[in-house]
């Protein structure tokens, strides 16, 4: 099985591919987060916990660099405001 790998990093935003999958997760504090409206439970910075926290977030790599990108440019706006 493929180990999972960072594809794209921004801020704490990491586009990640499995394979032919993609997603797009959060590092905070050494732990990995999905995005997503859940409850988001860390989970540790390993290629076991890469695939945790995109659960269910897999998508092919278009979609993901649309949502990645959406996500830092979010970020970026926000930032923006608070200084």
């Amino acid at each position: 099985m493929e180990t999972p790998a960072i594809v794209a990093e921004s801020g704490s935003l990491l586009m990640v591919r499995h394979g032919a999958r993609f997603a797009v997760i959060e590092r905070r504090n050494g732990r990995l987060y999905g995005l997503g409206k859940d409850r988001r439970d860390g989970f540790p910075a390993t290629a076991d916990g890469i695939l945790a926290a995109a659960g269910t977030g897999w998508s092919d790599e278009a979609t993901a660099r649309a949502r990645f990108d959406d996500a830092v440019a979010r970020g970026e706006a926000l930032a923006q405001r608070l200084w």
